[in-house]
């Protein structure tokens, strides 16, 4: 279960989500990319407390979201293959990793303890920030993050480990490994909400530009 993608969806900013639940196609208009700068933004209103989506073979789906609450944040798999979730930081930076937390689906909370990484004994939460954004990133398992130097950014095992980043690591860069096609899934989330991105977001993002073309409409 190692995989992430990233996409920064145009159609996901014009378009909100309004039930809590933001799709990969009716929200953000198709294939959620596989990297910071392609991550799908979510934008709504009212929480976003779902997302669901679609893998395609070897694919990996990046969501910008907005964690509200960082002891309560909770991202589960309810539903799908056998997976992988991934948090990343707006640059790319890998903050946590898990494989197999229930059966063969993935999740992490803010009060789960990191079992492997620099961050070894510390919690989920108080790598956190609340109000920040970040990019969670949902692949099949054997599809793994790496960084510029072509290795790994988080442990592969224990396959129930809450894996920090790996010492050093730079930030995402590709993924490795192939997958066969995933088909759909859905992830739960606790304390999150949708990323309606501010200019420092924007910048971030390099979605300045367009931004400023959405407020001259």
């Amino acid at each position: 279960m190692k995989k992430i993608v990233s996409i920064l969806a145009v159609a996901g900013l014009a378009m909100g989500a309004q039930a809590g639940i933001w799709d990969e196609t009716t929200n953000g208009g198709g294939d959620a990319g596989d990297l910071a700068g392609t991550a799908q933004m979510t934008s709504g209103t009212g929480g976003l407390t779902g997302i669901t989506g679609n893998n395609a073979a070897s694919d990996v789906d990046l969501y910008i979201i907005k964690i509200v609450d960082p002891g309560a944040f909770r991202a589960t798999v309810l539903s799908g293959p056998d997976s992988q979730l991934w948090l990343f930081n707006l640059n790319g930076g890998g903050i946590v990793h898990n494989d197999d937390s229930t059966s063969l689906f993935s999740q992490f909370r803010g009060v789960d303890v990191f079992t492997t990484g620099s961050t070894t004994g510390m919690t989920v939460a108080s790598q956190l920030v609340a109000g920040e954004c970040y990019i969670l990133g949902y692949s099949r398992y054997n599809r793994d993050a790496l960084n510029g130097a072509n290795t790994a950014m988080f442990a592969g095992s224990p396959f129930n480990g809450i894996h920090g980043l790996i010492a050093g690591s730079g930030p995402l860069a590709s993924w490795t490994g192939t997958t066969s096609a995933g088909g759909a899934y859905s992830i739960e989330l606790v304390g999150a909400d949708y990323c309606i991105p501010t200019p420092g977001t924007a910048a971030l993002l390099g979605l300045g530009g367009l931004l400023a073309a959405r407020r001259r409409r």
